[in-house]
């Protein structure tokens, strides 16, 4: 049975150990009160953990990617990168055709542009350079009046357009001349026809030759001209046909 307790010298000296090992033992045996607790060692904060990215938007996504195409490979190595990939190439769809069925509405219903060639118009359009704001509420002859500068699509050749003065409408008696002699003849316009001139007579090719103009062909009528392409520099389009007035009041 073992008994607790220290181990004098000479008990150690008769087990033959040295006094190196008995100052060992003496040193193990100290009070507990002796040894220092070991305290906890604060970790630095110097260093602080970087935050992580604001996750973008959809919005911010979509405008990323659409203005920036060539930054879609970075997506590779996002395990939804093909699903978001065909989300953004979807959407740039989408919004190309929606702009391209937009600038089609506006450019057919509402407002053309066109830039004006020739001299069959002068002195009211310039040979080249003037731009024509054309109103599309005035196709198909709707709302125009004799005097208005209407476009239309040739009726003669194919995929061209031109620009003319209207000089009469549906019913209306129009006095020209035949086969360029001196001889006068009087026409009336049919129904759903128009009748059309151009400002320089002499060098116009109109309904002189073509004969009356299908009012199915008008596009629209020219409200506006400006210089070049600049469109703060642009000036009204006058109706310069004005009413005749009567010779005498016998007329019954």
């Amino acid at each position: 049975m073992l008994r607790r307790g220290l181990l004098r010298p000479c008990d150690l000296r008769s087990y033959g150990l040295s006094e190196i090992s008995l100052s060992l033992s003496l040193r193990l045996r100290a009070p507990s009160s002796h040894i220092r607790p070991l305290r906890p060692v604060a970790r630095s904060t110097s260093t602080a953990r970087p935050q992580a990215p604001t996750p973008e938007t959809r919005r911010q996504k979509v405008i990323r990617y659409l203005f920036k195409p060539w930054a879609a490979h970075s997506l590779s190595s996002r395990p939804d990168s093909i699903g978001f990939s065909a989300r953004v190439i979807t959407r740039a769809f989408l919004t190309a055709a929606f702009v391209s069925v937009s600038i089609h509405t506006f450019l057919t219903y509402f407002y053309a542009f066109e830039l004006a060639w020739g001299i069959s118009m002068l002195p009211s359009f310039a040979a080249s350079g003037d731009s024509l704001i054309i109103s599309k509420y005035y196709r198909r002859g709707r709302g125009l009046t004799v005097g208005d500068v209407v476009s239309f699509k040739h009726p003669v050749r194919v995929d061209e357009y031109a620009v003319k003065r209207l000089l009469g409408m549906p019913g209306d008696f129009i006095e020209v001349s035949v086969d360029g002699s001196g001889r006068r003849q009087v026409l009336q316009i049919p129904e759903g026809h128009c009748w059309v001139e151009g400002d320089n007579q002499r060098w116009s090719r109109d309904s002189r030759i073509f004969g009356p103009l299908p009012l199915g062909l008008v596009t629209g009528k020219v409200v506006a001209k400006c210089r070049g392409w600049w469109l703060w520099e642009w000036e009204r389009v006058e109706n310069l046909v004005k009413p005749a007035e009567m010779a005498g009041s016998d007329i019954s």
